[in-house]
């Protein structure tokens, strides 16, 4: 496992500010930051960390993220999601992580293939899932190698 004690992970562009470290109900452990742009104080975005194995993750995947809808189209997602497999490669917590994507987030396959994720396959979201919705049944999972 990596320092708990990273406050921040510095980038060319961007920088993530840890907000906090937490546990969800399925004791899940969670690094959750706030995106900024190099040098500004607005918050652009952010992005959580799930460091476990187990159904959640299967269906939600190691990493989420949101950007503010006036700075999408910047790969600020993207970006994130990079300085978070340098900080994983440095500290060697892991040799994978999975995403999850909406089969109709176009924006969110973008970001997968940015970062060089290879698609690994869809699965549908059983019923009693507390992600299941009839709009929302479906997710695609990538891979993105760590080392």
């Amino acid at each position: 496992m990596f320092d708990d004690n990273i406050d921040v992970i510095k980038g060319d562009e961007i920088d993530l500010l840890l907000e906090g470290i937490y546990r969800n109900k399925r004791n899940v452990k969670l690094y959750v930051f706030h995106i900024y742009k190099k040098g500004k104080f607005n918050r652009i975005g952010r992005i959580t960390l799930r460091l476990d194995e187990n159904e959640e993750i299967y269906y939600i995947g190691h990493i989420g993220y949101n950007i503010s809808k006036r700075y999408r189209g910047n790969y600020f997602a993207a970006k994130s999601c990079l300085l978070l497999k340098s900080l994983l490669s440095t500290y060697k917590v892991t040799k994978e992580i999975i995403l999850t994507v909406n089969p109709n987030n176009i924006a969110s396959y973008k970001t997968c293939k940015y970062i060089g994720c290879t698609f690994i396959d869809s699965v549908r979201i059983p019923k009693k899932h507390k992600l299941y919705t009839p709009k929302d049944c479906i997710k695609d999972r990538y891979l993105m190698s760590i080392i």
